[in-house]
C-alpha cells in the first residue's frame, strides 16, 4: 500500500517555500528531494537514514521523496534544534490513501535528551494536524493544531 507523505520540500527556516526561500542564517536544515533525500543544506550532520526504499517522484517544485507504508526518513537533530524556536514547512501531496488513513505519523522530529517533539499526523480518521511537546519534563508544554482538510480534492498539493 503506498502511504503517505510526498514532501515536496521540507525546511527548517525562518520562512517561506523551496521555491521561495533563500537560505539564511536562520535556516539550519532544508532538503528539496530533488537527487537524493540528502539535505540540500544543514547546518552539522544531518545524513539521512531511510527505514525502507524512499522513491523520488515527481513533485510540487521538482522531485518529492515518495514513502510506502511504514518506511521512514529519519534525521539525527539531537542537539541542533530547538523545537520552542523554528518552524517546519513542507508540501503534502493529498493522497487517496492518506485520506482513507485512520491514523498515520507523516513527519516527526524529537529531541532526545528532553523527550520533546513535533509529529504531523492523522489520528481518528478525521484530525489532521501537529501535537507539540516542548519543556523539561517536569514542566513541559503540549499543544495540538489541527487543519480543515474537509475541502481538500485528491491529488492536490497543500503547503504546511
Amino acid at each position: 500500500m503506498r502511504l503517505i507523505a510526498i514532501a515536496a520540500s521540507l525546511a527548517l527556516a525562518a520562512s517561506g517555500a523551496w521555491a521561495a526561500t533563500p537560505i539564511d542564517q536562520h535556516t539550519t536544515f532544508l532538503a528539496s528531494f530533488d537527487t537524493t533525500a540528502q539535505a540540500d543544506y544543514c547546518a552539522g550532520d544531518w545524513r539521512a537514514g531511510v527505514g525502507g526504499a524512499a522513491e523520488l517522484v515527481e513533485g510540487r517544485f521538482g522531485n518529492a521523496v515518495a514513502l510506502a507504508d511504514r518506511q521512514s526518513l529519519v534525521y539525527n537533530a539531537a542537539d541542533k534544534i530547538s523545537l520552542a524556536a523554528g518552524t517546519v514547512e513542507f508540501w503534502l501531496l493529498w493522497t487517496q490513501e492518506l485520506a482513507d488513513a485512520e491514523q498515520v505519523s507523516l513527519f516527526t522530529m524529537t529531541t532526545p535528551e528532553q523527550g520533546n517533539y513535533v509529529n504531523f499526523n492523522k489520528i481518528q480518521g478525521a484530525r489532521l494536524g501537529m501535537p507539540v511537546k516542548g519543556g523539561p519534563a517536569d514542566d513541559f508544554t503540549w499543544q495540538r493544531t489541527d487543519v480543515d482538510f474537509s475541502g481538500w480534492a485528491i491529488g492536490s498539493w497543500h503547503y504546511l
